[in-house]
């Protein structure tokens, strides 16, 4: 009888525990457990032993590059999936605290002029670390996210009791923010950035549900994916298209630009 306590639960009852932060070996186990290998079936597709998958699956031991690939290829992940088990085979990047890349932000008029610019154009606008934390954001953007100036963080804000008034289709906007924080912890699993996130969301049951129902990593969005809100001043209905830039390593800059909206007939898959 295995002593781990995640490998006896059915993937229906994993929500109850708390999620973890993304190794390389919880997510190839997650993975073949959602495709419903067994690891005996997996080791024997990978021409490796069992106890050499369990090792891997519990994290003592490392794949190589080419093994590392076999799984790949094996558990049929997806581009976006594979980028994220592979950034999960690499050393972790580092990150700077938020506090010290929102002054690099703040303190660069071009930057803030930027901000102000979108403003006028009516683009809501927010530079945000790689974990999503807001750097500087401008007043539409600050207007139309009530909440979030609380914590700072996105993710932790798309889960609270603030965006259940405001977004259409929430269920998408969670399982979007789900993959997407699946990715974006993939290369910063160390920092602090990483540990604030989970530490919030823990006892999310929400999130806890969305990370356990199924493993799949966002990079992107789709602007053709519009995100579907009611505007928490006017009460009106908008539709915006969502892109990220980066403009260095550690500062991205998120822009909602109003688009028209076609209703419920949008394509509103996310860019895998």
């Amino acid at each position: 009888m295995t002593r781990d306590p995640e490998l006896r639960r059915s993937p229906g009852s994993r929500h109850a525990l708390p999620p973890r932060v993304p190794t390389l070996g919880n997510t190839v186990r997650r993975i073949r457990d959602e495709r419903g290998y067994t690891r005996d079936y997996a080791a024997a597709m990978l021409r490796i032993s069992r106890s050499y998958l369990t090792d891997i699956e519990r994290g003592r031991r490392n794949p190589s590059p080419e093994l590392l690939e076999l799984i790949i290829a094996g558990y049929r992940l997806d581009s976006a999936l594979a980028r994220h088990v592979r950034e999960l085979g690499v050393a972790a990047l580092d990150l700077e605290p938020t506090a010290v890349l929102a002054r690099s932000v703040t303190a660069n008029d071009l930057l803030i002029a930027h901000l102000r610019d979108l403003n006028a154009r009516g683009d809501l606008a927010a530079y945000i670390d790689p974990i999503w934390n807001v750097l500087a954001c401008n007043d539409l953007f600050r207007e139309a996210t009530p909440g979030l100036e609380r914590t700072g963080s996105v993710p932790v804000w798309m889960f609270s009791d603030n965006t259940k008034p405001i977004l259409t289709d929430r269920p998408f906007e969670l399982d979007y923010t789900t993959a997407s924080i699946r990715a974006m912890t993939g290369r910063y699993r160390h920092t602090e950035q990483v540990r604030v996130v989970f530490r919030h969301l823990g006892p999310n049951i929400e999130f806890r549900k969305s990370w356990s129902d199924h493993v799949r990593a966002a990079y992107g969005r789709d602007p053709s994916a519009l995100m579907h809100t009611i505007h928490p001043v006017t009460g009106l209905p908008v539709a915006y298209s969502l892109t990220i830039s980066n403009q260095s390593e550690s500062v991205l800059l998120l822009i909602l630009s109003p688009k028209p909206s076609p209703g419920s007939t949008t394509n509103r898959e996310a860019d895998g």
